[in-house]
């Protein structure tokens, strides 16, 4: 079979037909398994009659590569050959050979289209350039598959629309159908219009007198016209399968990609498909953090205001800056006036204003600037420094393309939403560690008294690396070896779809930290956005775009795909150095030890989902057939564990059947909590009925009891811990079912005397017994972990072998470091 026969046995059949009656099944349509392309002289009507051929004759139809895609493009689409090329995704090519049985592309010369194929996927698949004289625009495709051997020639149009196709189609999962008819208006109103895109519609559908559909305007269109005359598409889908339908809105994307289609049922619109909403990752805005000095200083220099549609969270940002600003809603009176350029700067939440004479800003990119200008005066008053690393850019990289060491695969795909911020779920991804929602780091010392904090998406996570390998590894290293008592913290801030909740949620991350003075915070962004309001106006702007363009690594193959932020071991070595070296003077200093602060706070009355969650956990770990025996408790931060825990635990156990030890997961003392709990648990493995668990975040922790972690640095103060005592004594104890609790005499800790006070007030009054027992002594002084401490700094070891039990003395000298 040559290659020609072999083309036309896998080419399908194609039939042009204007509407569903001239199709004739016994004439036009094939019979078995043949391969069939439906083409409709009439696109805007395509579906309708799809739909019901479908429906009516149950026609089963592949769709295969040549004249189909390029007609979809050429004709059907009408995109032109740059938006084929720059939408056709590097990433899905080898997907797309896998498939297709493909195993080399060769082409005759580096001269247009196929020069652009071979520039774009040189690095991706294997492209074999012939030396020949002929000039050709066509390319070689050899098959190495058990379906078809051979090989096809074909042009790199065809080809990239073949691949492009391939990737739009292999998106549909992210569709779905959503039965709204808010978008729905009874004729043109550009007032309304531009309030349903501020909400987030991407299509605004019209109905004409008899509620029938008479037409859809697309965001894409109102971007490129407005404030000229948008132009209206009929183009629509009649109610079928959800699966139908969400297949034929990913088959209309090849041209409205970001858009929605509407559903059809007897004329009349009944919802529409759109992407996932879930996939939108949409990050609520926190404007009660912002005052109104922070909003007065950004737009001090800003005298008229427009604010483009009563949206919700428009009309609150207006409520807001009515008594600040001269400020109006986009309305019949001004609308002459912003084409005039009468404001100086119009706030939306759609991006249709380009062709405005008037500044524009997004309303999320507002809260972006407000959010870190009073994030970062926070921090200067805590004396907490911050930095903003710019991640770098595959465009202004020296050889990027030549520098691809490997391809790989991302393991970070199991976000979850906790307290309004995505963040990676714990758990084990690919031989990486998350715990807490955040990535383990190597090498942490055993005691420290400053932390680096790091935020930020897949270059800050490293995601292509093992956990030795990450950028706060490598740097953790550095600091060590320099003996200095820091901790370095890799807080997972996943890059979302949308640019501007992308840098809300890594934002919120960072407020939402818990810091004490002298700590460092490091943020990863991207130029495009959150430089301008993170960095502007300080002195200092790191872009580590610079770092691949020096002197000494600009020939290193170091990029893990085509993107600059995806890099191996190696890149993420040469930054760790480069941090280290500006952040090395920060790095030496000496802070006191002092109260820890947040900008962000959490709330326990936000986070009921959470305690749930707690609750569940404690039910799936619980001890079981305890009917009738003395359940009883300890709670302890062992930081680190001491003789003092092990008497209270062996104390509590001549008076239980079974034992449960409460370790506080709160990470704000000097060993971290993994280190803390394994003390405890490496202890405890010597009894049969006691069982270590975490306390969560809602006992034992800054949400209930935050002085606790503030004790050594206050003096005396009045606390509150009804909070946590309440929680204890009418969740957790009734769900693990704890008649008592025991707790360590303390008559030097204010904080801690007032807390035991509490708990057994509280306790009592619901049924659990509350037991204070003397505290532990060695040579006739109370054990304390804050001597234990000193201990360990000095190198005191012969003395910490007097005031720790066995398996915690291994576990601190086995991490000790010279």
């Amino acid at each position: 079979m040559d290659a020609e026969e072999l083309f036309d046995a896998i080419r399908p059949k194609i039939i042009r037909f204007s509407n569903a009656e001239e199709l004739k099944v016994e004439t036009a349509l094939p019979s078995g398994s043949e391969s069939v392309i439906l083409i409709h002289d009439h696109p805007e009507s395509y579906y309708a009659d799809r739909a019901f051929l479908f429906n009516n004759l149950k026609i089963k139809y592949q769709d295969i590569v040549d004249d189909y895609f390029n007609y979809c493009i050429t004709e059907f689409y009408h995109f032109d050959q740059s938006t084929v090329i720059r939408y056709t995704k590097r990433e899905f090519l080898k997907a797309f050979c896998d498939n297709n049985g493909i195993r080399q592309f060769e082409i005759n010369s580096l001269d247009g289209e196929c020069g652009v194929f071979y520039s774009r996927f040189c690095c991706d698949t294997a492209i074999v350039l012939l030396d020949k004289e002929k000039i050709s625009d066509r390319i070689m495709v050899r098959f190495d598959d058990e379906r078809v051997y051979g090989s096809i020639s074909v042009s790199a149009k065809q080809l990239f629309a073949a691949v492009f196709y391939f990737s739009v189609m292999s998106k549909a999962w992210r569709a779905g159908c959503c039965y709204d008819t808010d978008n729905v208006l009874s004729g043109p109103d550009i007032y309304k219009e531009i309030n349903l895109l501020d909400k987030g519609y991407t299509s605004v559908f019209f109905k004409d007198e008899e509620g029938k559909y008479c037409g859809t305007r697309y965001l894409c269109d109102y971007k490129s016209a407005f404030p000229g005359s948008v132009k209206t598409h009929f183009l629509y889908i009649d109610e079928a399968s959800e699966s139908e339908m969400t297949e034929q809105t990913c088959f209309t994307a090849l041209k409205y990609y970001n858009e929605s289609v509407p559903i059809l049922k007897n004329d009349q619109v009944s919802g529409f498909v759109k992407k996932r909403d879930e996939l939108r990752y949409t990050v609520l805005m926190r404007w009660d953090l912002i005052d109104d000095e922070t909003l007065t200083d950004l737009l001090g220099g800003i005298d008229r205001i427009l604010i483009s549609s009563s949206e919700e969270e428009l009309m609150r940002l207006f409520q807001r800056l009515s008594p600040l600003k001269n400020i109006q809603i986009l309305s019949s009176d001004n609308f002459i006036g912003l084409l005039n350029g009468q404001f100086d700067l119009i706030i939306s939440k759609c991006d249709i204003w380009d062709n405005i004479p008037v500044s524009f800003m997004h309303l999320k990119h507002l809260y972006i600037n407000a959010y870190a200008y009073q994030m970062k005066r926070f921090f200067e008053a805590n004396d907490i420094s911050y930095h903003f690393y710019c991640i770098p850019d595959e465009t202004r990289i020296s050889e990027h393309r030549k520098r691809v060491a490997s391809q790989s695969k991302q393991f970070v795909n199991n976000l979850i939403k906790s307290n309004n911020t995505y963040t990676v779920a714990d758990g084990e991804i690919g031989g990486c560690l998350y715990y807490q929602s955040r990535r383990r780091t190597t090498d942490a010392p055993i005691i420290w008294n400053r932390s680096v904090y790091f935020y930020g998406p897949c270059i800050s996570i490293g995601v292509f690396g093992k956990d030795s390998e990450t950028i706060e590894s490598c740097l953790q290293r550095m600091i060590n070896h320099a003996k200095i008592p820091v901790r370095v913290i890799n807080n997972p801030a996943p890059l979302l779809l949308n640019p501007y909740d992308s840098a809300i949620n890594t934002l919120h991350k960072i407020g939402m930290g818990k810091y004490r003075k002298g700590d460092i915070v490091i943020h990863f962004g991207r130029q495009s956005l959150e430089w301008e309001g993170t960095v502007k106006g300080d002195c200092e702007k790191n872009d580590l775009t610079a770092v691949f363009n020096s002197r000494d690594h600009v020939r290193e193959k170091c990029f893990i795909g085509h993107m600059g932020a995806h890099v191996n071991i190696r890149g993420y070595q040469w930054i760790a150095e480069y941090m280290f070296s500006q952040l090395f003077d920060r790095l030496q200093d000496r802070f006191p030890k002092s109260v820890f602060c947040q900008f962000h706070p959490e709330n326990y009355n936000d986070m009921a989902d959470g305690l749930k969650r707690y609750v569940e956990y404690l039910n799936r770990n619980k001890f079981p057939d305890t009917e009738n025996k003395i359940i009883g408790s300890v709670a302890v931060n062992a930081n680190p564990f001491t003789l003092g825990h092990a008497y209270l635990i062996r104390s509590a156990l001549k008076k239980a059947d079974f034992l449960y030890v409460f370790v506080a997961q709160e990470d704000l003392s000097d060993f971290s909590f993994e280190a803390r709990f394994d003390m405890v648990t490496e202890y405890c493995k010597q009894f049969d009925h006691v069982m270590v668990l975490p306390s969560g975040n809602y006992f034992a922790s800054t949400i209930s009891f935050k002085d606790y972690f503030n004790r050594e640095a206050l003096d005396t103060v009045q606390t509150d811990a009804t909070l946590d005592c309440h929680i204890f004594a009418e969740v957790i104890a009734k769900e693990l079912g704890i008649s008592f609790r025991m707790l360590g005499e303390e008559k030097h800790d204010v904080i801690t005397a007032q807390y035991n006070e509490s708990v057994k007030e509280i306790l009592e009054q619901n049924g659990i017994t509350v037991y204070i027992i003397p505290r532990c002594e060695v040579n006739g002084r109370p054990v304390s972990a804050k001597l234990v401490r000193k201990h360990i700094v000095e190198r005191d070891i012969e003395v910490l072998r007097t005031k720790v039990p066995e398996t915690t003395y291994d576990y601190i000298i086995s991490r000790l470091t010279d």
